[in-house]
């Protein structure tokens, strides 16, 4: 007997992680390596959101 689709039970669904996604863009005239614009994204987002804990941690003390 052939065992078709509805025969086999359905697989438990994932849940994705939320990731953090980067866009990357750069000039492709050989200046600068994937590598080291990714580097550079990954950089920028990290200062930006340890900016923004700094803020919200100092306006959090300025409340108390």
């Amino acid at each position: 007997m052939r065992k078709t689709q509805q025969d086999k039970p359905a697989a438990p669904k994932t849940r994705r992680q939320n990731k953090p996604r980067f866009i990357v863009t750069r000039e492709y005239n050989g200046r600068q390596s994937m590598r080291a614009a990714f580097e550079q994204a990954i950089e920028s987002q990290a200062c930006g959101q340890f900016e923004s804990w700094l803020e919200k941690r100092e306006s959090d003390k300025n409340a108390c």
